[in-house]
């Protein structure tokens, strides 16, 4: 109230003073140009925003304050203001430009522009106010946004294509099971194992879309020859190279190998490696290094949250621009991107980062501007094998003789399912749709001992399914099967006391386990090998990220 007051008396007693009041006090930065375009008038808060003093900044060109490229337009803009008819002039024109500070980096501005008359003199006035933050904000939720979309879109995708492949494979298994030929049986192996790598590239879009959510718990983790890693990484890189950047592959004698995700481990090497190959324009260098040492208590020191005992360090490096300081300082930030211009996501090193430090890592970023850039990626040696999941070269099939319902609306799907459980003995009925699959399970409610429900239907979805199903029978036993993430659905899961589930592409194997496992009634829950899995434990990270 005091302040209204004072201004109030400012008003009546003394109008020019109220004027200069408001010029001097305002937050908005408020430049003056005459018809010559420039500088009459540059107010405190100017002063503030662009760095420069009131004296430095009179009878400089009003089109200075902006970036270089940005100067021509905004002088045509100016001329083109002078030369409207008085009652034009006032009306205000509204441009976005980018500004100058003296010391400091660009920011956002927007420029309002308006006439204004002092006795004869015609001048045009100019208030800009920074909204650099207020474009980081809407910026970083169009790329949410965006990420969303690409999310949902991959979850469609990744659903009818593992549909596809779960169809491919049904069939394939089908030949080697009652094929007599050998080369038959070794065809139908090698379409399997089709169906597998398929599946792999289906998970990296998964990930990928997901921005890095699954790096947080690798799902499979093996021990890993890093070496050998490193070479087949290095074949993978002379493809997407251009032919002006050379690559360099140098491994070191005696590298004991990791424990860790080999899928999600490319990624990271695969996301750096973009980065160096973004920075390096006129073509360079980009190397692949691996080595192993014992770090010294002075190393440790340096690097807070280093794994213990003796590691293993895989280096991208590069013979680019590197980075400056502040650059450097944000690099890890989601989003941070030196090169919106070339459309790039700035999410590279951060879905690097996570991965790294999902299998116990640490991630180094070595960088000088002018000098290049070097990534460290430090892994600990394996030394153990408890948290080896151990691969066996032929996977077993638990044959059964219980009743099955298998319900799912892909044709191809519900078909081989049925047939192949019906090879190793169980009983089983089908259903294309949630509401058949009720009807079904109504009539033989006695007789079903499990179901087996796709989580993505038309009409009634799994989760619908089964609910409806525990209204007929509580204790109804059954698995869920998806071909995309479950992530989003974990809850409504848990509630409906629904905790096994199988992403497609399944090969009998796992799911003949994981319905021996299920009928004999296994403890659920994350200390669990089964029915959660590592998958579950994944999806779950994966939600929380």
């Amino acid at each position: 109230m005091m302040a209204f007051k004072i201004m109030a008396n400012v008003t009546t007693a003394d109008p020019a003073g109220f004027l200069t009041h408001i010029y001097a006090s305002t937050r908005e930065a408020v430049v003056g140009a005459d018809q010559k375009g420039r500088i009459t008038h540059f107010n405190p808060a100017a002063a503030r925003l662009f760095r420069i003093g009131e004296e430095q900044a009179m009878d400089m060109p009003l089109e200075e304050v902006l970036i270089e490229p940005q100067r021509e337009a905004f002088r045509k803009i100016l001329t083109r203001f002078f030369e409207k008819d008085p009652a034009q002039r006032l009306e205000r024109t509204a441009i976005e430009v980018t500004a100058m500070r003296a010391g400091a980096s660009n920011i956002r501005c927007e420029a309002l522009l308006t006439g204004l008359t002092l006795g004869d003199k015609l001048f045009a006035c100019a208030f800009f106010r920074d909204v650099t933050e207020r474009k980081k904000a809407a910026q970083k939720l169009y790329e949410a946004q965006k990420m969303e979309i690409l999310d949902k879109f991959s979850s469609d995708v990744a659903h009818e294509i593992n549909n596809l492949l779960l169809g491919i494979q049904g069939y394939a298994t089908l030949i080697r099971m009652v094929a007599q030929d050998g080369k038959l049986v070794e065809s139908a192996s090698q379409i399997e194992a089709l169906v597998q790598k398929g599946s792999a590239v289906i998970k990296e879009l998964r990930a990928f879309a997901r921005a890095g959510g699954s790096a947080d718990a690798p799902a499979s983790r093996v021990q890993m020859d890093v070496n050998e890693f490193a070479r087949a990484f290095f074949q993978t890189l002379k493809r997407t190279v251009p032919a002006k950047i050379k690559i360099q592959l140098a491994v070191a004698d005696a590298v004991p190998p990791i424990v860790g995700s080999q899928e999600h481990l490319e990624e990271a090497l695969m996301a750096v490696s973009l980065n160096a190959m973004d920075a390096m324009p006129q073509g360079g260098v980009l190397s692949v290094e691996t080595s192993a040492f014992s770090p010294n208590d002075a190393f440790r020191e340096m690097r807070p949250g280093l794994p213990p005992g003796r590691l293993v360090k895989l280096t991208i490096r590069d013979t680019g621009g590197g980075m400056k300081p502040e650059v450097l300082r944000r690099a890890y930030e989601p989003f941070f991107t030196t090169k919106e211009a070339q459309g790039k996501s700035g999410l590279g090193l951060t879905m690097a980062y996570k991965t790294v430090k999902a299998h116990g890592g640490y991630l180094e970023l070595d960088s000088e501007e002018g000098k290049g850039t070097a990534v460290h990626l430090y892994f600990p040696a394996f030394e153990s094998d408890a948290a080896l999941v151990k691969m066996s070269a032929e996977e077993k099939v638990a044959p059964g003789t219980a009743t099955v319902l298998v319900v799912d609306d892909e044709p191809s799907v519900l078909q081989t399912t049925a047939r192949l459980l019906s090879e190793i003995g169980y009983m089983v009925h089908s259903a294309k749709d949630g509401d058949e699959a009720i009807r079904i399970f109504q009539e033989r409610r006695a007789e079903i001992d499990l179901v087996i429900v796709d989580m993505k239907m038309p009409g009634k979805n799994g989760l619908e399914t089964f609910a409806e199903m525990r209204k007929i029978r509580p204790d109804v036993k059954a698995i869920l099967t998806t071909g995309y993430s479950i992530r989003g659905d974990t809850d409504a899961m848990f509630r409906l006391g629904l905790k096994s589930f199988l992403l497609k592409p399944y090969t009998l194997a796992e799911l003949s386990t994981k319905i021996d496992r299920v009928l004999k009634g296994a403890p659920a829950g994350p200390a669990a090998s089964d029915p959660w899995s590592d998958q579950l434990q994944e999806e779950m990270s994966g939600k929380k990220s």
